[in-house]
């Protein structure tokens, strides 16, 4: 049984979340953030990282300029989002914001 089943498990015999978090020697916060998500979802499995997230158009559209178009110079990418409409200069991308969508 994994120290995830085993919380789901003292839990619903009645331990209290402290003496559960002294018993199996873990954090007060794990604990209850394993059973909050074994309240919303039914499943004892940690998150996956990258549930719930999408590359937004704008991450879109800067990685198909680097492939498609070869643009590797931040300024250069920026430019062409602005020229191409999918922002603005008010809310361009920064340059270490480019980099770090491309990662």
């Amino acid at each position: 049984m994994s120290e995830r089943e085993q919380i789901v498990g003292l839990y619903k015999s009645g331990w209290k979340i402290c003496d559960i978090s002294k018993r199996l020697c873990v954090t007060h916060s794990c604990v209850s953030k394993i059973l909050n998500r074994f309240r919303t979802t039914g499943s004892v499995r940690p998150k996956d990282a990258k549930e719930g997230r999408t590359e937004s158009p704008l991450v879109i559209a800067i990685r198909d300029y680097r492939a498609r178009l070869g643009m590797s110079r931040q300024s250069e990418i920026r430019e062409q989002l602005i020229a191409d409409g999918i922002c603005s200069r008010e809310n361009a991308p920064s340059r270490s914001s480019i980099n770090q969508s491309v990662r």
